[in-house]
């Protein structure tokens, strides 16, 4: 039964993002998180946790969720992630009023994973 289970999400293109999403949001975190503790400046910590995982995600994404690659595709990935980090900056900035930066950035992390996935489905892996 779990085999079965397992088989199905492994079969469903959005669940394997959901499982992809959740190891690249994780990582991106943890990332994020480091670099401001290291640094205090949160354009430093979202760059470096974009840029890195610009390269994590195009793994996780373009082999197992959608399984595909290519330098076309790769191209598209990082202009989809330049538009969500420009996003992700001006919302976090605008909500470091309010939370700590780091909270900020994990009350943030569903809202930018779900438009990270219609940005990518849509204009990089249709």
């Amino acid at each position: 039964m779990a085999l079965k289970f397992l088989k199905k999400i492994n079969n469903n293109q959005f669940f394997r993002f959901i499982i992809a999403g959740g190891i690249n949001t994780l990582f991106g975190w943890m990332v994020f998180a480091s670099a401001f503790n290291f640094s205090n400046n949160i354009s430093i910590s979202l760059i470096s946790s974009t840029v890195l995982g610009v390269f994590f995600n195009y793994l996780t994404f373009g082999g197992y969720t959608f399984r595909k690659y290519s330098r076309a595709i790769f191209i598209k990935f990082i202009l989809c992630y330049i538009l969500v980090y420009i996003i992700n900056l001006l919302v976090l900035t605008s909500l470091q009023n309010y939370f700590s930066v780091i909270l900020a950035q994990l009350i943030l992390l569903p809202i930018m994973a779900l438009l990270s996935y219609l940005i990518i489905k849509n204009f990089v892996f249709y």
